[in-house]
């Protein structure tokens, strides 16, 4: 595996809970690059953990709202260039499966129907654990 794309958008907490996996990946995958998207507040804390080598920002609330958006479409089309071997998203939300329908990944997993935040994100992943 080359390239391995985490998407943990946000909460603090909820990107803390995912770092075991992240530990796994790394462990299991030592000469993969690994990259991280998470919302703009959350890349404090990813920039203290050793092992990630890219963390990638975008801001879902000012997408939302329509601010800022030379900035958003600027994130949008970096999101957009990264290609993946693999990714996964660990949130669930429709949210975290649009930003993972921007990158270019051949396997894209994402929680089973019943274990999902919001169910329509199923449509965005093509496996399911």
């Amino acid at each position: 595996m080359d390239r391995i794309v985490i998407v943990k958008l946000s909460s603090l907490g909820d990107i803390i809970h995912t770092l075991p996996a992240f530990k796994v990946l790394r462990e299991n995958y030592p000469e993969s690059e690994i990259l991280w998207i998470v919302e703009k507040g959350g890349k404090a804390i990813l920039e203290m953990v050793e092992g990630i080598d890219k963390i990638y920002t975008i801001d879902t609330k000012e997408l939302r709202k329509g601010k800022h958006i030379a900035r958003n479409i600027s994130d949008i089309k970096r999101l957009k260039k990264i290609k993946a071997d693999i990714l996964f998203d660990f949130q669930g939300t429709m949210k975290s499966s649009v930003v993972t329908s921007l990158v270019k990944a051949q396997r894209k997993i994402g929680f089973s129907k019943k274990n999902l935040k919001e169910k329509a994100a199923r449509f965005f992943y093509n496996e399911f654990p």
